[in-house]
């Protein structure tokens, strides 16, 4: 440190183990001196680091500490002791600046904060970490666009590229002193932690914060661990509390280092067949309904859903499906449910055949839905069948040998909808958890709400029903739900704490023809809107009538439409799965 401020030239003290060396570190920044330093993730352990956090500049990463420092630094910010931009200055931000490191684009890790740890997932614990209780995984990792790491396992094979020497001006801007120089191992040509973590057990979803990671060092010192960035999002969204962890390992470079980063590769379907070529619950299996379903089989959903998402943005289509014929049998209007299912269908290579015109097909004879169902699936593959009946879905999968997946069965269940509109909930919040969801209109009639609170009961939310006593959510639904739910009959009563306003219409044509619809109509209108929180979202499963106002449209919380798009997104993964062709 004395040397440094007489010569005034930059410093980087790494390794920093005692809080006395700190607290003089941070007495010279004082000064005005130009020190940085790092800290050890093991060091953390030692609370007394935690009270002198601020000084801190960045976290270290040795080989033992790997495969527990993201969940060890996730649990910190659980535990209120760092935030989540903490995180992203001290892992990336900072190392990045003060080593003068080049950037890379679209590459990045999903974490979840509220996903247990799970210590089995780790071959060989260190002793010093044994006894804590940890929370936050490891998602997934994308490189150059593609996943290159989900679910615990290593997607595809290294592919490092691109390498180039560190000039003299990179090397002339990184610290000029080095207190303790210590060679750690080589991460290998794949960068970042991918390679080298056998484990941690992730999750999906929850608020993305992303950036993109320096190149790695072909053979890295004192390697630093991924970092985070900031995600530029809407005035509109909140915050989420599932990071985009970009990676990096960096060190002081000598001249002469070399940086190594991957090759871009074509875009492709990144779930591999080691991954999901096993069978899950969906596999060559009927859709019937929600609770059929439990919260590992939605993870799986959405993290091919999301793997969906990126293939349609940057190739448009997939072959997976390719000699594969879907049946769309539908025997009431649709719109948006029957065009997804065929549009997503289509993007995965397959064909389809429809039947939607009940009085141009033999059931205007008298030919029972079963019947009906056995003709079809001589045709298809897979059938998509919509019908006004409750449980004619279940009637239909008791004669079929193909799968049969539940358009909507009358005022029954709608469980593909629930689905989209939980994925929905995590690209546009970030989290499922901890979010207050108001269910407003017609809730005895509408089979979308019926699937989608079942759902929710598989989160930590609260749920609140906004209707007209004649129109409340049956009991037979409510009996079943395990988390807070209240009735009310004024959006006033609750609009101030929504987070998620899903609206529904007032199904007239389920009414007798005397009653009229009208009477138990809501609205939401910019002037409620006024009174609402600024990143809740509107949700509906469309088509609506007069609840929503057009007006709303233009409000960047609107996301009934953005809606449609995420389902056409998990329908083409719920259909890959379904098919076991999820790859």
């Amino acid at each position: 440190l004395l040397m440094a401020n007489l010569t005034d030239r930059p410093i980087h003290v790494t390794n920093v183990r005692t809080t006395e060396d700190l607290k003089l570190i941070i007495l010279s920044k004082h000064k005005g001196m130009q020190v940085t330093c790092d800290v050890r993730i093991s060091s953390m352990l030692n609370e007394r680091f935690w009270e002198y956090i601020e000084g801190i500049d960045c976290f270290s990463v040795d080989e033992s500490d790997a495969p527990v420092a993201i969940p060890f630094l996730l649990t910190a910010v659980s535990q209120n002791k760092l935030a989540l931009p903490d995180i992203a200055d001290k892992l990336y931000h900072a190392p990045r600046k003060i080593f003068s490191l080049p950037e890379q684009g679209d590459s990045y890790v999903e974490v979840e904060l509220n996903r247990p740890w799970r210590r089995q997932d780790i071959e060989a614990l260190p002793e010093k970490f044994q006894n804590l209780k940890m929370s936050g995984t490891i998602h997934r990792v994308t490189v150059n666009g593609s996943t290159a790491y989900l679910d615990g396992t290593v997607v595809g094979e290294p592919n490092g590229s691109y390498i180039f020497d560190l000039n003299r001006e990179q090397a002339a801007l990184a610290p000029s002193v080095v207190l303790e120089h210590r060679r750690g191992s080589g991460v290998g040509q794949y960068p970042g932690l991918v390679s080298e973590w056998k484990s941690p057990s992730l999750s999906t979803s929850s608020p993305k914060y992303q950036a993109p990671y320096p190149p790695v060092l072909g053979e890295s010192p004192a390697a630093f661990s991924p970092g985070l960035a900031p995600f530029t999002r809407t005035p509109f969204q909140q915050q989420k509390d599932e990071v985009t962890v970009p990676q990096m390992s960096v060190g002081q470079a000598q001249l002469g280092d070399s940086f190594t980063s991957p090759r871009p590769r074509n875009l492709q379907l990144s779930l591999t067949q080691s991954l999901y070529s096993q069978r899950t619950a969906f596999t060559n299996q009927h859709v019937l309904s929600a609770h059929h379903f439990n919260r590992q089989d939605l993870h799986i959903l959405m993290g091919v859903a999301s793997e969906m998402k990126t293939l349609v943005e940057k190739q448009g289509s997939t072959n997976v499906l390719q000699g594969k014929v879907l049946c769309t049998a539908f025997f009431e209007p649709s719109t948006r449910t029957r065009l997804s299912f065929e549009a997503a269908w289509t993007r995965l290579g397959g064909s389809v055949t429809s039947s939607v015109d009940v009085a141009s097909s033999s059931t205007a004879k008298g030919e029972t839905l079963e019947d009906t169902v056995q003709t079809l699936m001589q045709y298809s593959d897979c059938i998509v069948l919509r019908h006004p009946s409750p449980g004619s879905a279940k009637r239909a999968a008791k004669v079929a040998k193909v799968p049969i997946i539940n358009g909507g069965d009358g005022v029954g269940e709608h469980p593909t909808q629930a689905f989209l509109d939980v994925f929905t909930i995590r690209e546009e919040l970030g989290t499922v958890n901890g979010l207050n969801v108001t269910l407003m209109g017609d809730l005895k009639n509408g089979r979308t709400v019926h699937s989608l609170a079942r759902l929710l009961d598989m989160y930590d939310v609260k749920l609140f029903y906004v209707s007209s006593p004649e129109l409340a959510m049956p009991d037979s639904i409510k009996s079943q739900i395990g988390n807070p739910q209240s009735q009310h009959t004024s959006l006033d009563e609750v609009i101030g704490f929504t987070d998620v306003l899903y609206c529904t219409r007032i199904q007239s044509e389920r009414f007798k023809a005397a009653e009229s619809a009208s009477q138990y109509q809501y609205k939401v209108d910019l002037a409620l809107l006024q009174r609402a929180k600024n990143n809740m979202i509107i949700l509906h499963p469309l088509p609506r009538n007069k609840e929503i106002d057009e007006e709303v449209d233009f409000d960047p919380r609107a996301a009934y439409f953005r809606q449609m798009r995420y389902g056409m997104m998990v329908r083409m993964a719920l259909l890959a799965l379904v098919m076991g062709k999820a790859w």
